[in-house]
C-alpha cells in the first residue's frame, strides 16, 4: 500500500509540476510561481500526513470522517435555515 500511495503522489506531483512549467513558459505566470506551484499545492497534504505519522494516528478511520461529515452537514443545514427563516419573515412583513 505505501508503494501504491507514493506512486500516486508522484503522478499528482508530476502533473501539477508540468502544469506550472507550461504556464510559466507560456508567460501566464511568473517563472517562480510556476516552479513552486506543485510544492505549494502539496504542502498542506504533506503537513497533514506528517502530523498523522507523528501522533501515530490511523489515516483512514471512517467513523471519524462520518462524524465530521455529519457535523458539517448539520452546520450547513442550520446556516440555510437561518436564511430561509429570515426570508419568510421579510416576505410576511411586506
Amino acid at each position: 500500500m505505501p508503494v501504491v500511495t507514493s506512486v500516486i503522489m508522484f503522478i499528482i506531483y508530476y502533473m501539477i509540476d508540468n502544469t506550472g512549467f507550461k504556464m510559466a513558459r507560456e508567460g501566464l505566470w511568473v517563472a517562480y510561481e510556476g516552479m513552486w506551484l506543485s510544492s505549494g499545492v502539496l504542502l498542506p497534504i504533506g503537513i497533514f500526513l506528517t502530523y498523522k505519522a507523528v501522533i501515530d494516528a490511523t489515516l483512514i478511520d471512517t467513523d471519524k470522517y462520518i462524524i465530521m461529515w455529519a457535523y458539517i452537514l448539520r452546520k450547513i443545514k442550520s446556516f440555510i435555515s437561518i436564511f430561509t427563516s429570515k426570508t419568510i419573515e421579510i416576505k410576511q412583513s411586506v
